[in-house]
């Protein structure tokens, strides 16, 4: 089965978890400001039109948010309900909220690491003024002519 066909599902179960926690998905935003829990607004409005929210860390903050675990993104995927979040559930969820964090900057980092490679000139051919190997090259043989000087004469 496709999954896509069954984001109605999870529409159709955040929506009612957000009417029986008696808030809104305002509501939502603003409880978990600043926390491993936040979602905005406007993934909210997607989760509960039953849109699909490609983000791994988005839908797993989303399920902790609500209070279930965040393997039960998967499981309402898949047709079925939403699992609770309980006590001995937490510390785990909390290791998957990390990662998830940790690979979400990985990737802003390869973004970031993929655009500055881009805009860099090409690197000058050997031997000349400006090849990035031959200039550190040159200064560490500066540091070592220093170093020498230095023990030979001391400080000058």
């Amino acid at each position: 089965m496709n999954q896509t066909q069954n984001w109605p599902n999870i529409g159709a179960h955040v929506e009612k978890r957000i009417a029986d926690l008696e808030t809104s998905a305002r509501g939502l935003e603003v409880r978990w400001k600043d926390t491993d829990r936040y979602v905005s607004e406007a993934t909210w409005a997607a989760l509960r039109q039953g849109r699909p929210v490609t983000r791994p860390w988005i839908r797993s903050r989303a399920m902790r948010a609500l209070g279930w675990t965040p393997a039960s993104f998967d499981a309402m995927l898949a047709g079925g309900e939403p699992t609770a979040l309980d006590e001995l559930d937490e510390p785990m969820s909390d290791v998957m909220a990390r990662f998830d964090d940790f690979d979400r900057r990985l990737i802003a980092l390869e973004r970031v690491m993929q655009r500055l490679l881009a805009s860099m000139p090409p690197p000058a051919p050997p031997g000349t003024k400006g090849n990035l190997m031959d200039d550190l090259l040159a200064a560490q043989d500066r540091k070592k002519l220093e170093d020498e000087f230095r023990d030979r004469f001391g400080e000058v």
